[in-house]
């Protein structure tokens, strides 16, 4: 499942994308990710992800960018 979050914390750029997405290690293995490289009206239940890293936040009392693991639509 996932859910398109149009108003949260300072420091995220919105809208974002936060999915539940299922590990190929095992079918009850799950993470909760941001999904990055699609826009929300492109996101389906099943679709085939790759994992990468990337700005999750901007640290406000730094200003640098927090890194993180996400996932990406998987592209043919």
């Amino acid at each position: 499942t996932y859910t398109v979050v149009r108003v949260g914390y300072p420091g995220y750029d919105l809208p974002y994308i936060i999915a539940n997405v299922t590990l190929p290690e095992g079918k009850d293995l799950q993470v909760l990710a941001q999904l990055e490289d699609c826009e929300p009206e492109e996101v389906r239940i099943g679709m085939q992800l790759n994992l990468t890293t990337g700005k999750i936040k901007t640290d406000l009392s730094t200003g640098k960018d927090v890194i993180a693991y996400k996932y990406r639509p998987a592209r043919d």
